[in-house]
């Protein structure tokens, strides 16, 4: 007999990264912003931290810039002109009302897409005479209501039963708003189940999360971890990591 995988703690999320924005050649005024073709087959964006809006922090009361606060990070990502699609996760633990509602606001469809923020360097070019080399270094990705990017939205969403369980609670509307903007109607009409039957209702929804998580895992290879896993929770780290604030002056995030 298979062992069952624990409940996922988790919420996950496919997104378009870099949709219709990648090019064999940008033009100069476009360099800082835009990714060519070959830029992007070497972005690792693998591990980045998932921010809300790009937030930096807020000052304490002395002044001093706090850390940033991730609500998730960014679990594995697939190149394949001309898409660049990741698989992100939230982390709603009891401890992060930060995250809760970052997964509460991707349901409603408050946040529809991703931005990207990458720090370019600029060097010197290795022929005499050339100009200097663009290198871009992603730095974190955030959940945003419209993303700079035309098309960089949230493609699907898979919330964990504790998730839709609290979203059923405190803002059925919002559930509902979920089930039809990602899909899942199809499910709950099939099972025959109304949300006035709350536990049967979420035994539903909870199951075809997980199978569409699967499905989208596999069909877009967003394995996370060395071994690709059907389950990709279980090979994945833990989340909510600070990271540090750190100012750059070509810092773009789009």
């Amino acid at each position: 007999m298979s062992e069952v995988p624990p409940p996922r703690t988790r919420d996950y999320l496919v997104a378009d990264m870099l949709p219709y924005m990648l090019r064999d050649h940008v033009d100069e005024n476009d360099r800082e912003w835009n990714f060519t073709v070959d830029e992007a087959r070497q972005l690792n964006v693998d591990g980045l931290p998932l921010l809300v809006e790009h937030n930096d922090g807020d000052p304490d009361a002395a002044g001093v810039q706090l850390p940033r606060i991730a609500v998730g990070r960014v679990e594995a990502s697939s190149v394949r002109v001309p898409h660049a699609k990741m698989l992100a996760s939230i982390e709603p633990g009891a401890s992060s009302a930060q995250a809760r509602a970052a997964s509460h606001a991707v349901a409603s469809g408050a946040f529809k897409d991703v931005s990207l923020q990458h720090r370019v360097s600029r060097r010197a070019s290795a022929r005499a005479g050339g100009a200097p080399v663009s290198v871009k270094r992603p730095t974190e990705v955030s959940l945003v209501g419209e993303g700079w990017r035309y098309g960089s939205r949230i493609r699907d969403f898979f919330p964990s039963r504790a998730t839709l369980t609290r979203l059923a609670v405190e803002s059925p509307d919002d559930l509902e708003t979920f089930i039809d903007r990602f899909g899942y109607r199809p499910a709950v009409i099939d099972a025959g189940v109304a949300p006035a039957s709350r536990g049967a209702y979420i035994d539903v929804l909870a199951k075809a999360s997980d199978e569409r998580l699967d499905k989208a895992v596999a069909e877009h290879r967003l394995y996370s971890g060395d071994v690709p896993s059907p389950r990709p929770w279980l090979t994945c780290g833990d989340g909510g990591t600070q990271v540090p604030a750190t100012a750059d002056d070509n810092e773009h995030a789009n």
